[in-house]
């Protein structure tokens, strides 16, 4: 049988537990917060350099091709087509980097790319662009969630 103060203390650890989650997860979102350039590319600075955040080109269970990656490729080749893109980066795994770039040419862009084969995680994305672009204007694509994280 739990005694009245061994519930407060279990209720009040998990109150601050949850506390901690939300407030953590406010923190990382608002590392986003009116920095989404989603809806409005002409506030893309000009000569800016764009990293493409990687991921697999097909679903790894179905074989299907990717409706996240077709929507970060798309996004890409739009802000591409702005001409305030002087280089893009393609960052994600060998294979994914090289599919990104790919499928980018395919879709008629003419900025010159970069590939960035060792992006295993996104903060190894984030540092090495801004250690290899050092006071460059940088745009990350990806989804909203990920793009929140990568700025965080």
């Amino acid at each position: 049988m739990m005694t009245p103060t061994l519930r407060r203390i279990i209720l009040l650890v998990c109150g601050l537990l949850f506390a901690f989650f939300l407030v953590s997860n406010l923190w990382l979102w608002s590392a986003g917060w009116s920095r989404d350039l989603r809806n409005t590319p002409q506030k893309i600075p000009q000569d800016s350099v764009l990293v493409l955040l990687g991921l697999n080109e097909r679903d790894e269970k179905s074989g299907k091709l990717s409706e996240c990656f077709t929507l970060r490729i798309e996004a890409a080749a739009e802000l591409c087509r702005t001409g305030k893109i002087k280089l893009v980066v393609t960052s994600g795994l060998n294979s994914q980097a090289r599919a990104m770039a790919d499928r980018l040419r395919q879709a008629g862009v003419t900025t010159p790319i970069v590939l960035d084969p060792y992006g295993w995680r996104t903060l190894d994305s984030v540092k090495r662009a801004l250690e290899v672009f050092p006071g460059e204007k940088i745009i990350f694509v990806s989804q909203g969630w990920h793009c929140d994280c990568a700025l965080w």
